[in-house]
């Protein structure tokens, strides 16, 4: 889930994605036991959908440079430069690339860049809620739900965790939310 258990994060656009594959439950148990225990493990990726920071990085970066048709982008924070140099090389190579975050001036040249480069990037300024959602959906068909913001330390050294999805369902309430989102932004500019 994009949530913390926090009451600061009640008026939040957040994302959670219940999760009863058996293979997953036991790689997301054995990470926390290991974890609290202080083990260094890798964590399994369960029944293959799970994805893990550190390590992230690579499965972020694979997401958008698949896609043909368009991208979705719902995060926090963005100063993870290769992936701010990915989703350019997309809207550069035609695909539909937009963005909702709230306005914080840390992400100012991410932002800047990429709607140099033709993304569309809608931003809140204290609007109905916060975007805290981390969300990549990649051409209406595949989508990552997880905790990790497009930061280094997001996807390269803190434990988050991730799920790609597939499911039409699902996929067609995150789009719808995300549309909501986008639409209720203010055009970057």
């Amino acid at each position: 889930m994009t949530l913390n258990f926090d009451g600061e994060y009640a008026a939040t656009r957040d994302f959670a994605v219940l999760d009863r594959q058996p293979a997953d439950v036991r790689a997301i148990v054995a990470a926390f036991d290991a974890d609290w225990s202080g083990t260094h493990s890798t964590p399994a990726s369960g029944s293959g959908d799970l994805v893990w920071s550190p390590g992230a990085q690579t499965t972020v970066l694979s997401l958008i440079n698949s896609a043909h048709g368009s991208i979705d982008l719902e995060n926090e924070e963005m100063d993870y430069r290769p992936a701010t140099d990915a989703l350019c090389a997309a809207a550069r190579r035609g695909v539909k690339v937009e963005i909702v975050m709230t306005y914080e001036s840390d992400w100012s040249s991410a932002l800047g860049k990429l709607s140099g480069c033709g993304a569309s990037v809608r931003l809140y300024h204290g609007q109905s809620y916060y975007i805290h959602a981390k969300l990549l959906l990649v051409d209406g068909r595949e989508a990552l739900v997880s905790s990790q913001n497009l930061s280094s330390t997001s996807l390269k050294y803190n434990r988050e965790l991730g799920i790609e999805l597939t499911t039409p369902a699902i996929i067609s309430q995150l789009a719808s939310d995300f549309a909501t989102d986008y639409t209720g932004g203010t055009a970057l500019g």
